[in-house]
């Protein structure tokens, strides 16, 4: 069965698929029709995706999140309720199959973990299940939630806020497995085990190397490195390939043709210098040709050097989102994608805001390259 989350509104007995973009009023041509003098032809806009439901006000609406008044876009957990008028719509999440997952969320500064269970709240107050005392953390700063399986995380209107890979968080959102979640400047790394979670971890010194299979490495070709003699034999690189739930990329044609490597989360680089997460060593490629940006829920890359000519699915172009099967080729290079057993959900279609997250991926890849080698 297809991983699935599936949102409707209810009503009192009367309920409403969510899916894509749904208008709330009292003019007919809404999706959803509430009646009452307060209410605005077109009030509000809920759009769905991968990280849930938010909630859009229009025009100058104003409407009740969980019994609070509020004018702002926000992010909604399931079994939040929504005031428009006199009437009380609720989000309710079907999920199907149900996973069982245990969080816990991992802390930048000194690798302490903390179990999430049933619940956690983070704030400054003694008692909050993830204490962080800094006065630039709100007393209640805000909670993560566990519904069926998937990890939920909600702001509680925090003065200095909470990010989600790098994005300020409005109301809540779901999140991924390996996902960077900041409060203020206390920087957190999501970690799940369970049915259908992607693995997740950090790049490790053996990870730079490919990954052949251990019959076929003795009757493959040398690998020159530079300044360095004799050649070192592919058979030294062995490592034990990915297992099914692990994301990497599979060599194609040329020189990387059977080779598996790697793809952990952050920023993976492919080239020809020896610190590439990705190293594929040809004439016709640059140091640092393209970086491969992973976040749990969507993967671009982005060719950054202009030295060859690179192409997405058969198609010329430097900006790419990519997908399970996808293939993309830098010079004499080619690979293809494999997002592995239980992946990121981004892999079945793309982002609405798309351009958005290419810029931003472009962005990031070319501080990654100039830091890297400057």
């Amino acid at each position: 069965m297809a991983d699935e989350m599936r949102f409707e509104l209810r009503i009192d007995d009367d309920v409403y698929p969510v899916d894509g973009n749904v208008t709330v009023g009292r003019h007919l041509d809404n999706d959803v029709i509430v009646a009452g003098e307060d209410v605005l032809d077109y009030h509000l806009r809920l759009e769905a995706g991968e990280r849930g439901v938010s909630v859009v006000p229009l025009a100058s609406a104003t409407y009740s999140l969980n019994g609070r008044e509020t004018d702002a876009r926000a992010g909604l957990l399931p079994g939040d309720r929504l005031g428009v008028g006199g009437t009380q719509l609720q989000l309710v999440l079907h999920r199907s199959p149900r996973r069982t997952a245990d969080w816990s969320v991992r802390a930048d500064r000194d690798g302490t973990r903390t179990s999430i269970g049933s619940g956690l709240v983070v704030g400054r107050q003694s008692d909050a299940g993830l204490r962080i005392s800094s006065e630039h953390i709100s007393r209640r700063h805000a909670e993560f939630v566990p519904i069926d399986g998937d990890l939920w995380l909600r702001d509680f209107d925090s003065a200095n806020g909470t990010r989600v890979n790098g994005v300020p968080l409005q109301g809540g959102c779901c999140l991924f497995n390996g996902d960077e979640v900041a409060f203020d400047e206390f920087g957190y790394r999501v970690m799940a085990q369970g049915t259908d979670i992607t693995a997740v971890r950090d790049f490790l010194p053996a990870d730079l190397r490919p990954m052949v299979d251990t019959q076929d490495a003795e009757s493959l070709p040398a690998i020159s490195e530079p300044n360095r003699e004799p050649s070192i034999t592919r058979s030294q690189f062995v490592r034990p390939l990915p297992g099914p739930g692990e994301p990497h990329l599979v060599g194609l044609s040329g020189p990387v043709a059977g080779l598996r490597y790697p793809v952990r989360l952050g920023a993976n680089r492919i080239g020809r210098h020896p610190d590439c997460e990705i190293r594929v060593d040809l004439p016709d490629l640059a140091d640092v040709e393209a970086v491969l940006q992973v976040l749990a829920d969507r993967i671009s890359l982005t060719a950054l050097s202009g030295v060859s000519t690179p192409s997405h699915n058969g198609v010329p172009t430097r900006l790419a989102m990519l997908h399970d099967g996808d293939s993309f080729a830098l010079g004499e290079a080619s690979f293809g994608y494999r997002a592995g057993q239980g992946a990121a959900r981004s892999a079945a279609r793309p982002r609405p805001l798309i351009i958005a997250a290419l810029l931003g991926a472009l962005l990031t890849a070319g501080v990654l390259a100039w830091f890297s080698f400057h």
